[in-house]
């Protein structure tokens, strides 16, 4: 997936956070795991992911990618879990973005939905 954005957002250096792009969440069914609604997620693509990891997966036919936990069972088999106990198997339409290395407030969230496409785009 070839994720593209037109803007940037500048972040203190001391912060020192390697990412490889950015999404915004929707919906409120990580909250749990503190990701609310309009927050920036940082994603980074990794080789290697740990059970419990935050991570950013899409299927082939899904419009946008979502986030979930991951679980790596004894086998090497991979699940993906989220908080209100959707469980989806790891198969071959299945993509692994990456990891949320960080996240944060958006600070455009306060703005219209047509101000925040046109940041973006």
């Amino acid at each position: 997936m070839k994720v593209v954005c037109n803007n940037t957002i500048t972040l203190p250096s001391e912060w020192n956070i390697n990412f490889d792009f950015v999404i915004t969440a929707i919906g409120d069914y990580m909250i749990e795991y503190g990701i609310t609604p309009g927050m920036l997620l940082f994603i980074k693509e990794q080789k290697r992911y740990q059970s419990g990891d935050t991570i950013a997966i899409i299927c082939k036919n899904w419009v946008n990618p979502v986030l979930k936990k991951l679980k790596i069972l004894s086998t090497g088999e991979m699940i993906f879990y989220s908080p209100r106990g959707q469980i989806i198997e790891k198969h071959k339409d299945i993509e692994i973005l990456g990891k949320v290395v960080f996240k944060m407030d958006n600070p455009y969230k306060n703005t219209s939905i047509e101000e925040q496409l046109d940041f973006w785009n």
